[in-house]
């Protein structure tokens, strides 16, 4: 093999190792939101679902920050406003940030959603890094607390790569919650490259195909 015919292997080769080593990301977050009705609405099956009628669980952590955050049954002016049809107890964050931790990660979460405003907000977290935000008005246009049966909904997420803390967030009375659902219910695409074995294979395999045409 001549010098130049080497150096296009070597740079071929090179080439093949940067392309594998970059795996395809998907989209983090992918939403889909029910309405009363619905035929789905509500928690996915299999999921674990914590209805709050039994006070706060200890897996997830619950904890609140902000003012009159916590536990509600109905509506209280100025407070916090039950979801439409919902006669249990339910979460509502008050104005401030309520953090959810989980002790393993999950992909999927499920919601049902009260009132939605657009100054409601969920951020999903992977660690200390942010994986995404959803806002109110993602939800609905417009996202205006609408008290009735067109403001309240049964929204799941599909986080993908996973989550294990969110941050529910509101800078006004209230961000309300009931029936909130996690596991692992994302079909995830593997991120992880190949075994540096098998790459360097395929780099060495390519390289000779590329030598060879450049002999040709």
């Amino acid at each position: 093999m001549s010098t130049g015919s080497f150096r296009t292997a070597i740079a071929c080769a090179i080439s093949l190792l940067a392309s594998a080593a970059v795996p395809a990301v998907a989209a983090p977050i992918t939403t889909t939101v029910q309405g009363i009705g619905d035929a789905n609405f509500g928690p996915r099956a299999g999921s674990t679902v914590i209805d709050f009628n039994s006070g706060l669980p200890s897996d997830p952590n619950f904890s609140g920050s902000g003012s009159l955050y916590g536990l509600h049954t109905g509506s209280q002016s100025g407070v916090a406003a039950t979801p439409f049809g919902d006669a249990t107890q339910y979460y509502s964050t008050g104005v401030g940030t309520t953090t959810v931790t989980f002790d393993e990660t999950a992909t999927y979460l499920g919601l049902l959603w009260g009132s939605v405003d657009g100054y409601n907000s969920i951020e999903f977290y992977d660690g200390n890094t942010l994986v995404g935000t959803i806002g109110g008005s993602d939800i609905r246009n417009p996202a205006n607390g609408d008290q009735g049966i067109g403001g309240t909904f049964y929204v799941n997420f599909d986080v993908a790569g996973g989550f294990n803390r969110i941050k529910l967030r509101s800078s006004g009375y209230s961000f309300e919650i009931d029936d909130l659902a996690y596991g692992a219910h994302y079909d995830r695409i593997a991120e992880v490259p190949e075994p540096t074995s098998v790459l360097l294979l395929g780099a060495g395999l390519f390289a000779l195909g590329c030598a060879r045409r450049r002999r040709a």
